[in-house]
């Protein structure tokens, strides 16, 4: 799994188990096979856009991801992601 870069396009957003808090325009460099989250701490919707340095990724979460409605979830879609 690649490491993950997330710039915080809007809102307020805890990351990680230090618990920082990152405002629009913040980044934050998951590396690669950390287990990590994020929640919502503003007072407003919070928008997150994603990099990878890898064209597949897959993502494992501990509840169901919605609208998705699956735990698993990424490019190629998950039933594909053997197949790559």
């Amino acid at each position: 799994m690649p490491e993950e870069i997330l710039l915080i396009d809007h809102g307020e957003v805890e990351v990680g188990d230090e618990r920082a808090v990152f405002g629009a325009g913040g980044l934050v460099l998951v590396p690669s096979m950390v287990p990590h989250a994020f929640r919502n701490v503003g007072r407003t919707r919070a928008r997150i856009v994603g990099f990878f340095s890898s064209n597949t990724v897959v993502a494992i979460a501990d509840d169901i991801v919605q609208p998705i409605g699956s735990r698993v979830i990424g490019s190629p879609a998950a039933e594909m992601a053997g197949a790559v």
